[in-house]
């Protein structure tokens, strides 16, 4: 039997979601609305059709900076990762959009992104920000000249690799663009040379045959 005085014990205080603020496209007329709630479901209307609008926002988005352990298995109305279907989705792909566990998720600098994503960057897109490597074009033309009995030859070559990639980052580091322009003028003084000693030993041949 029961003691009608013993006070039964407290329940876990679960705590309130925070509010959050999200841009959602509308399916409609497709204009971004800024929506403010606390989730994880938000209803309006958009501002400019007027549709109504149900939005179901993932977890974690409104859970904060609570730490979540990885690798749980996925319940019932939870989001899943899109490349193990078996457990829960962690984090979003700042790419692509998709859902995924920190078992298929990539950090790259500042970004969270799919394996997907981080090759189509790098490979397909070469997109500077994701190279594994950087080509310094300034260092090449000035290796070029270094080769001082072909510079009749690679001069040219110099001369169009500083042209064609003068836009190209010059390295990982922020540097000036001083030796770029140090290779331009070696280049061009080389050049210059050569057309002199061709002029000269033309304008030599012809005297002598005439």
């Amino acid at each position: 039997m029961k003691d009608p005085t013993t006070t039964p014990p407290a329940m876990p205080r679960i705590p309130a979601l925070p509010e959050i603020s999200v841009n959602i496209i509308c399916p409609n007329c497709r204009l971004a609305s800024q929506v403010q709630g606390k989730g994880p479901v938000l209803d309006f209307h958009c501002g400019f059709c007027r549709v109504p609008v149900t939005a179901r926002i993932f977890p974690g988005l409104s859970r904060g900076n609570v730490p979540v352990p990885p690798g749980i298995p996925a319940g019932d109305g939870d989001a899943t990762c899109q490349f193990f279907p078996e457990v829960t989705a962690e984090v979003i792909c700042d790419e692509c959009g998709c859902f995924m566990s920190q078992r298929a998720a990539a950090e790259w600098g500042e970004k969270t992104l799919c394996l997907p994503c981080l090759h189509r960057l790098r490979e397909e897109k070469s997109d500077t920000e994701f190279r594994a490597g950087l080509k310094i074009w300034d260092n090449r033309a000035l290796g070029l000249l270094a080769l001082l009995p072909f510079t009749l030859f690679t001069a040219p070559a110099a001369l169009f690799i500083l042209l064609k990639f003068r836009k190209e980052p010059k390295s990982w580091i922020p540097r000036s663009s001083l030796r770029w322009w140090i290779a331009l003028c070696l280049t061009i003084t080389v050049l210059l040379g050569w057309t002199a000693l061709v002029v000269i030993w033309i304008a030599m041949l012809t005297r002598e045959l005439s």
